[in-house]
């Protein structure tokens, strides 16, 4: 932006960072090298925390002497993890995003990257917050590397942070709840499926032509595909794979954290245009009847995508955006279902209010509708139904199925977790501290309605279990304020191990 005559050229700087209880990691495409002098000593301090020190010890060298890096990924910033708390931030860090194309190209999703617009949509309400900021973790993944990028194999090495990648490194971030990755479900939009068929017209009569008159072969009515226009002509993952890899992956290693998945589109004769994959909607029912239905909770399907002038994008990262909103104003524990997206755009394809009730109940999926006061998401529903560990039926099934409750339980997760690693040395069986910290953080859900009952003792109950030296060990029951009984915690504490173990009946 200049300003004066362009004498004056306002910035963005990076905002300095802010902890904030309920973070989103979105993984996506972008064009241009990364300005490394726009990382912040508070971001950079971030980065280093998760684990990645030597990559951060060289980009503050190559920031001190003002050179770039000649490592491709750090140069590009490619699978690191960059904290923002706002589009400055992105638009600062990147700067020349929007002077490149994408190199998988469809005749829906267009040549545009998805990540640059997801992160708008999740920043687009920060100015109706009342307190507290979000906060995006963005990592950039190599448009040569595929969907590979996004989903490497399920089975990693934490103990070598430098080697992960993709969906690995969004488990990283100990405050993250959510998960994600727009532009892989633009790699999942078919080349050649587009809104209106091709006419075909009928080919004109042969003719015999003397070869003495050499007319041209291009008569300048046949359409010419110009070859750079769909370059790349791969096919789409299975959506088994996909849906596989990332419950493994999450459900093994960060059981606290969900993946928000839309589900992807297919020409339906029937409806003469694109509408909700067959194929999709089998693959999800074969694992809902198989043996991913005790951790298939930990996707949220959407559908469908959003367009505006004609350009076809996520709906995530608004969705994303909105759930951390509404975790910081008013608790994890509170849905969005209902609540009114300030979006202007549409939702593609339209689903009628028939189809929006069958995906609902039949296949929990998410449904975003229009009404003429705005658009919303119809129903967090989830895709499987949360079963106990133990068999133990829970009263009502519907909020074993709402993406809210799973919020609500990984916040619990990470909040005792952290709780516990605050007082990580102290030992003493007698020492009423952890108790006390404990209450007082239960007391507070209760007082912030996330906890049903006329007083706090109605709520919730903990109980110190004896144990063995070096081990503290708390039994803690809760009353959520959804329609389920009861929900049992196993808290323990063992002093010979540096971490506290946070373990949640059926989740």
């Amino acid at each position: 932006m200049y300003l004066a005559d362009q004498r004056i050229v306002v910035q963005a700087r990076p905002s300095s960072q802010q902890d904030v209880g309920f973070e989103v990691v979105m993984l996506g495409h972008c064009g241009g090298e990364a300005d490394l002098q726009q990382l912040s000593s508070e971001a950079l301090a971030e980065i280093s925390a998760l684990g990645l020190v030597k990559e951060v010890e060289i980009i503050r060298q190559c920031i001190a002497k003002n050179k770039v890096p000649e490592e491709k990924n750090l140069r590009y910033l490619y699978h690191i993890p960059l904290p923002v708390l706002s589009v400055d931030d992105f638009q600062a860090i990147f700067p020349k995003y929007k002077q490149w194309s994408a190199a998988y190209k469809s005749q829906l999703a267009g040549e545009h990257y998805w990540l640059a617009k997801a992160v708008a949509d999740f920043f687009n309400e920060n100015e109706n917050m009342v307190t507290g900021a979000k906060k995006l973790w963005i990592i950039r993944v190599d448009e040569q590397e595929g969907r590979a990028g996004f989903l490497p194999e399920t089975i990693c090495d934490f103990n070598h942070i430098s080697d992960l990648k993709g969906l690995h490194l969004a488990l990283l971030p100990p405050a993250a709840g959510l998960i994600a990755m727009p532009d892989l479900e633009r790699l999942q939009i078919p080349q050649m499926l587009s809104d209106v068929p091709r006419v075909r017209l009928k080919n004109p009569a042969p003719a015999f032509l003397p070869c003495s008159e050499k007319q041209p072969a291009d008569d300048g009515h046949r359409e010419r595909r110009n070859s750079s226009e769909l370059p790349d002509n791969s096919e789409p993952w299975k959506t088994h794979k996909i849906i596989s890899n990332i419950v493994d992956s999450i459900h093994r290693y960060r059981p606290d954290m969900q993946c928000l998945w839309t589900l992807s589109l297919e020409y339906q004769r029937g409806l003469g245009r694109p509408s909700l994959s067959l194929t999709d909607l089998s693959s999800l029912q074969t694992f809902r009847d198989g043996m991913y239905v005790p951790s298939l909770h930990r996707m949220q399907f959407l559908f469908p995508y959003l367009r505006r002038n004609n350009q076809l994008y996520s709906s995530c990262g608004l969705i994303a955006g909105r759930i951390a909103t509404q975790t910081i104003q008013k608790g994890a524990w509170r849905s969005i279902a209902g609540t009114l997206l300030s979006e202007s755009g549409l939702p593609y394809p339209e689903v009628d209010h028939r189809q929006v009730a069958q995906l609902r109940e039949t296949y929990g999926i998410g449904v975003l509708v229009r009404k003429a006061e705005g658009m919303y998401l119809d129903d967090e529903r989830l895709a499987s139904v949360y079963k106990p560990k133990f068999g133990q039926a829970l009263n009502d099934s519907s909020a074993q199925r709402s993406g809210e409750f799973v919020r609500f339980m990984g916040f619990v997760h990470r909040q005792l977790k952290r709780l516990g690693e605050s007082f990580l040395f102290s030992l003493d069986p007698l020492d009423p501290r952890p108790q006390l910290l404990l209450e007082q953080f239960f007391n507070r859900l209760h007082e912030l309605g996330a906890l049903r009952g006329r007083v706090a003792e109605q709520a919730y109950s903990i109980r110190q279990i004896p144990t063995a030296e070096n081990t503290l060990l708390y039994e803690i029951e809760i009353a959520p304020s959804f329609p389920v009984d009861r929900i049992r915690l196993s808290f323990s504490h063992q002093g010979d191990i540096n971490s506290s173990v946070v373990k949640c009946d059926g989740f």
